[in-house]
């Protein structure tokens, strides 16, 4: 014969001793903060001046706007450089970069030959 499974949750628990154990904590945790408000109440920590400081009230005018700086940055001369170099921002167009680059080249072939005088005619 086999043993039918035992359900422990099928138990009810027993929260009386736990309920008192915790309603027993609060009311002493209570009565605690009243015996050190009445034990202490003449020992009083002064913040500031005990006088007051004499200014009385303040008159609060409010106001519908408040002015706020802009939000524009002084102008670096270092990325403004740079913006006339390469034409717009700090990083140049790698196209661009290439193309610059391949005219030079040309450009260097073409003074070279130049400067080597007329081709020969072959004979």
């Amino acid at each position: 014969m086999i043993a039918q499974h035992v359900d422990i949750l099928d138990q009810p628990d027993r929260l009386g001793s736990s309920f008192l154990g915790s309603l027993g904590f609060h009311v002493l945790l209570i009565l605690s903060l009243l015996f050190y408000g009445v034990l202490f109440r003449h020992k009083v920590e002064q913040w500031g001046s005990p006088t007051g400081g004499g200014m009385g009230a303040v008159v609060v005018n409010p106001v519908a706007r408040i002015p706020l700086p802009a939000r524009q940055s002084p102008a670096n001369p270092a990325l403004q450089s740079a913006s006339r170099r390469t034409g717009a921002g700090c990083y140049p167009d790698p196209g661009t970069q290439r193309a610059e680059a391949h005219a030079r080249i040309l450009h260097a072939q073409q003074v070279s030959r130049a400067a080597a005088g007329p081709a020969q005619p072959a004979l």
